[in-house]
């Protein structure tokens, strides 16, 4: 297309670097709620569910998927 507009085009080559990764772990009360013992159906994970999530070397990790 640029052929036929007489323009040229030029190309850059981008350079990938590494970046942070901020994963932020929220826990909350539900309004309403006195205490956690109200009834109130909570999930919750562990640090080390989430580290390997994220930075584990096995299964459909973050760290696996964008090698």
């Amino acid at each position: 297309m640029a052929s036929k507009l007489k323009t040229s085009v030029n190309t850059v080559k981008l350079e990938k670097k590494p970046i942070p990764l901020l994963v932020v772990l929220i826990s909350f009360k539900p309004e309403g709620a006195t205490s956690w013992e109200d009834g109130v159906q909570m999930i919750s994970t562990s640090k080390e569910h989430w580290y390997n999530l994220c930075f584990g070397d096995e299964g459909y990790t973050l760290k696996n998927f964008y090698k």
